[in-house]
């Protein structure tokens, strides 16, 4: 799981900011699964989860964060980046 997640992070912040917002347009899936792995990464079993129930119910809400947040700062937000040891 740890080299899926680690070939995705890579692969995924290797994309140019347009790319990334192209690829959020695809109901955020993408986005759910970097989520996911940059848990993942980590082992961290809780983070996985709020990752997987925010990617089937929270995705309207994500994509308009994601949009926002991608043609700003080019950067995807998760529980590590706003400082949250889950």
């Amino acid at each position: 799981m740890k080299d899926f997640a680690a070939k995705y992070i890579a692969k995924y912040e290797g994309f140019s900011k347009i790319v990334k917002i192209l690829l959020c347009l695809l109901w955020s899936i993408p986005e759910a699964i970097y989520r996911f792995s940059k848990s993942a990464a980590k082992d961290s079993v809780l983070g996985m989860v709020l990752a997987i129930v925010l990617g089937l119910f929270g995705g309207f809400i994500l994509f308009i964060i994601d949009i926002v947040t991608l043609a700003i700062n080019d950067k995807i937000y998760w529980l590590d980046d706003l400082g949250i040891d889950a």
